[in-house]
């Protein structure tokens, strides 16, 4: 399960580094459940994590061969992967220390939920970010949760109704991330950031996340049945299907309109 991550341990410090620059990082179920496996694992040995990107990209979201073979599949296969998804984001944001997400290049879709389900982004000036889920017939379901937590309900409407890109700038000033830094320098922002952490109190650290966990509402198995239940039904329509098949033969899905 270790094939597509790569994890160091610097004494409290543990870095994950997501290893499929092929294609950009892109999430798939393997890498899905190895981040899940090691998440736990860390969450005794490791008081800060930071999640980085191998190549030209942190995350470009989720694999896009995986996505449309599971628009074929049946109900349980689709809940089995939505569930696996969920997991994942769930063992990051129950992780007891506290996680820095590493943002260079892409974090679009499932990338950019990384982002938000870590308690922590700095991100690189050239870096950029989207809930594009609606442009091939999809909904950002499982990291919907966080990326309100973050930003903001009104906020989190206006992005993920236009699947539009914005800027490290805009990410910082609506709060996706806490920093920006040029791209020479992130390792440096992080390091920094780290540094302040291991100041503080671990137990400390993980009661005020519990505090806000319940505060936010956000850890009931309602809300998570519900974000599975919805990406579930995206997945299985027939839009889902005609968009996966527009993105891989590079055109313009059907449902595609210019303004006339």
């Amino acid at each position: 399960m270790r094939t597509f991550l790569h994890v160091e341990q610097r004494g409290a410090l543990a870095t994950i580094t997501l290893n499929r620059p092929r294609v950009r990082n892109a999430l798939n179920s393997e890498m899905s459940t190895a981040l899940t496996r090691t998440f736990h694992q860390l969450a005794e040995r490791a008081r800060v994590v930071v999640l980085r990107g191998e190549g030209p990209a942190f995350c470009a979201g989720a694999d896009i061969e995986e996505m449309q073979r599971l628009t074929e599949a049946d109900f349980d296969t689709q809940r089995a992967q939505a569930v696996t998804l969920q997991q994942m984001f769930q063992a990051i944001a129950s992780f007891p220390g506290v996680t820095i997400a590493r943002v260079h290049g892409a974090a679009i879709g499932g990338g950019a939920g990384l982002a938000a389900v870590c308690d922590i982004a700095i991100a690189a000036e050239e870096a950029f970010f989207a809930f594009s889920e609606v442009r091939i017939g999809l909904i950002p379901a499982t990291i919907a949760p966080w990326v309100v937590q973050k930003v903001g309900l009104g906020t989190a409407r206006a992005l993920f109704v236009t699947g539009e890109r914005i800027t490290a700038t805009e990410a910082l000033r609506i709060g996706l991330v806490q920093q920006v830094a040029m791209p020479n320098a992130l390792d440096e922002a992080v390091e920094r950031k780290v540094e302040a952490i291991l100041q503080c109190g671990p137990e400390a650290i993980a009661a005020v996340k519990r505090l806000l966990v319940h505060l936010q509402g956000f850890s009931s198995s309602e809300t998570a049945d519900l974000t599975i239940a919805y990406l579930v039904e995206r997945r299985m329509s027939k839009e889902a299907k005609e968009g996966f098949q527009a993105f891989l033969e590079k055109r313009r899905p059907s449902f595609f309109e210019a303004l006339s």
